[in-house]
């Protein structure tokens, strides 16, 4: 399975461990905030986790902080990222079951932005394919019971909801398998065998009976 780099080489394990790292924190602070004694429920504790995402992002990237990234807005409830042209939506849940409207959102990025992808050598966009079969990319954010942000996945999708080339977006160290050193020690010499013929010591009584 080939790691979202190797696909498209704006998306580097850098920047990805950035922006995973960004929405774990916002989402963290807002579950901290939450007072359920006073009405505070799931679905405002998302837009807000969404709406500050939006923002903070949009702010770094106006003061210059974040040189690859572009947040584009349509409308104060809708933004998408851009890593170098590369269109990335974000969304909470089980990365395997995004939901039709991150679906259909994505598609409507790609397309938007489809120009940017024909300069890529490794170009996964053939003209060719119907947009059902177009390929964008997604960001899941998975959460625990308590909405708290467990992993971060990211991977490509398709209109009809097929998942390919999913990445755990993970820190640790990618390490090599160790190489196996041959033991070289030197042959053993053995005695050699003694070959003779075989005596037996008869005791009384041991005769055999026929």
């Amino acid at each position: 399975m080939a790691k979202p780099w190797g696909i498209d080489p704006h998306l580097t394990k850098e920047r990805l461990l950035f922006l995973k790292k960004l929405v774990l924190e916002i989402r963290s602070d807002a579950v901290d905030e939450q007072q359920p004694q006073k009405g505070d429920g799931p679905f405002g504790l998302g837009s807000r986790v969404y709406e500050r995402t939006g923002n903070q992002l949009w702010e770094k990237c106006r003061k210059g902080e974040i040189p690859w990234l572009t947040v584009q807005r349509e409308n104060p409830l809708y933004y998408v990222l851009l890593i170098e042209g590369t269109p990335l939506r974000i969304f909470r849940g089980d990365h395997l079951r995004p939901r039709g409207r991150y679906l259909r959102s994505g598609l409507r990025e790609l397309k938007k932005h489809q120009r940017d992808f024909a300069e890529l050598e490794n170009s996964f966009l053939p003209a060719e394919l119907p947009d059902e079969e177009k390929r964008f990319w997604l960001m899941a954010v998975e959460t625990d019971d308590d909405h708290r942000g467990i992993r971060v996945v990211i991977e490509q999708a398709n209109l009809k909801g097929e998942i390919f080339n999913e990445w755990v977006i993970d820190d640790a160290a990618e390490e090599p398998p160790a190489p196996v050193t041959p033991i070289n020690k030197p042959a053993r010499k053995l005695p050699r065998p003694h070959v003779g013929s075989k005596q037996t010591k008869k005791r009384s009584g041991d005769e055999s009976k026929e």
